[in-house]
């Protein structure tokens, strides 16, 4: 995953989270930032910022130890540590984002990994019950893009000061599913775009680590 990010052909500042590891994550974390292979995407980044917390603090609070840090940018990529995440498909992604500014969040389709789509948007219904679009289809499929409810967390983009009038206080109120429509309210649109911004495993650290314990 963080080869991925890295990758992305585009100037960016990384700043990863590692939201207190029990297992041998952090140690992995560090020694792959201390390798001479870093330094082969340092064209595209500005500077990459590690910060280690004590425990779990869940993954909203976790996210909010990442803006407090964030330089002043337009545009911010959230990417689970379980994404791995296209290149090309998230520099399509941020120029257009940057040529229409109703947009403040969008996200592309992410798949499975065995080449079928994990969501490619999702909508909330008038009782609550959310669904991801176009689970479980052929990548091919769902070509045009089309306005959602909100993004799904795995992989998107959003507009830097989408995160700051919501509020200050809070990333995502608690999950996704809550975050698009706040940004409806402040006038901005979430929308699906039909290109591959990643690849999704779902759970992957949790699963990992009840194999191990």
């Amino acid at each position: 995953s963080l080869r991925s990010i890295f990758r992305v052909p585009v100037l960016k500042e990384v700043i990863i989270v590692d939201n207190g590891s029990a297992d041998s994550s952090r140690k992995q974390l560090i020694s792959f930032l201390n390798t001479a292979e870093i330094t082969n995407y340092s064209k595209f980044c500005t500077s990459v910022k590690l910060i280690l917390l004590p425990r779990n603090i869940g993954f909203s609070n976790a996210v909010n130890a990442a803006l407090k840090v964030l330089n002043p940018y337009s545009k911010f990529i959230m990417v689970v540590n379980d994404c791995i995440v296209d290149g090309n498909g998230i520099s399509h992604l941020i120029r257009y984002l940057q040529r229409i500014n109703i947009i403040g969040c969008i996200q592309g389709k992410i798949l499975q990994f065995n080449d079928r789509i994990d969501s490619a948007g999702c909508v909330l219904s008038e009782l609550g019950d959310w669904l991801k679009i176009g689970h479980g289809l052929a990548s091919r499929l769902l070509t045009f893009p089309y306005i959602i409810t909100y993004a799904h967390a795995a992989c998107f983009l959003c507009r830097r000061e989408c995160f700051e009038k919501p509020s200050k206080h809070f990333f995502i109120f608690g999950d996704d599913f809550e975050f698009g429509p706040r940004l409806y309210a402040k006038g901005y649109i979430v929308l699906s775009y039909p290109i591959v911004a990643g690849v999704h495993y779902g759970s992957a650290t949790a699963l990992f680590n009840k194999r191990c314990s």
